[in-house]
């Protein structure tokens, strides 16, 4: 089993100031060294973040030994914005938070990213190559297109999108698995949220009207639902309110959800599922729809799942 080696970004009194640095120092060959390297950030710089940038690469990595950017236990948020650790976007490329590239395969857990106000990302997290990109937990908002990627195993779980500005993820060719996201559309307007993909559990609701549907039809996947009739799956509910979704507050973009809401049961155990939902509560035999089991089980309640894989 490949040892763990975890250091922290800090402020101050941590092993690295930035990820930046933890990534220059950090890289190498895994699979030689049989390591998976941690990045663990603390809440060292408010809700206006770390600013920083990541290019992911010279490292060699495969699905048991590879490369970690998480929250510190405790120091992460809470599905909610402003509560935990944030990711904001650096002066220099002010275009990225994060490129991956090669075939090299990297974890985020429970990172807020945000545009620092500054500057308009293209992409927040690309994957140039054929990577695989695991995203766990984490929280897109104020983000231009959060994800662009192209990795035939890249997987995105019990994560949350809203406040952004142009497509969730549009490029034809991309072939990520989303499971129980919840992606929340005020103000933005487009024929389109979503470009290809395959989604499972996930709720999407937009208060603006897209004449290609939230889901353009290139997209795959069963047991979502979506504020218009394009989500897909023969199992999926369409024409949902914010009343019908009863999100637990929806003008403070607190997007967790009340045991009446339409999502509680709605879903399907998928395999590729996380284990918990966002708040580490066990899913209920029957899913919700989205990041969050508001009837959960006490957390351990239900056996670990694969880290990939669909069905």
């Amino acid at each position: 089993m490949p040892t763990t080696s975890i250091k922290s970004i800090r402020s101050s009194g941590g092993d690295y100031t930035t990820i930046t640095a933890w990534e220059s120092a950090q890289q190498g060959d895994l699979v030689a060294a049989d390591e998976v390297r941690v990045a663990e950030c603390y809440n060292d710089w408010g809700t206006s973040g770390l600013a920083d940038y990541l290019d992911f690469n010279g490292w060699t990595t495969d699905s048991t030994r590879y490369a970690i950017i998480r929250a510190a236990t405790g120091e992460g948020h809470d599905g909610t914005e402003g509560t935990g650790f944030v990711w904001a976007t650096a002066s220099t490329p002010a275009t990225r938070h994060a490129i991956i590239r090669g075939t090299n395969k990297i974890q985020f857990d429970r990172i807020e990213f945000q545009d620092s106000g500054s500057y308009a990302p293209d992409y927040v997290i690309y994957d140039l190559n054929t990577g695989t990109v695991l995203i766990d937990n984490c929280l897109f908002r104020d983000c231009d297109k959060p994800l662009l990627a192209f990795g035939n195993n890249s997987i995105v779980r019990n994560s949350v999108f809203y406040d952004y500005a142009s497509r969730i993820m549009s490029y034809a060719t991309s072939t990520v698995t989303f499971y129980n996201c919840t992606i929340v559309n005020k103000t933005y307007t487009d024929t389109l949220l979503f470009r290809n993909g395959s989604y499972y559990n996930c709720v999407a609701y937009s208060a603006q009207t897209h004449t290609s549907g939230v889901w353009y039809s290139d997209c795959s996947g069963d047991y979502n639902a979506g504020s218009d009739t394009s989500a897909p799956g023969a199992n999926s509910i369409d024409s949902q309110t914010t009343g019908d979704l009863d999100f637990v507050d929806y003008t403070n973009n607190d997007f967790h959800i009340e045991s009446t809401s339409t999502l509680v049961g709605a879903g399907f155990a998928y395999g590729g599922m996380a284990a918990t939902d966002i708040d580490g509560d066990s899913w209920e035999t029957s899913p919700a729809i989205g990041f969050d089991e508001p009837a959960a089980a006490p957390a351990g309640g239900s056996s670990q799942l694969t880290l990939l894989g669909v069905g």
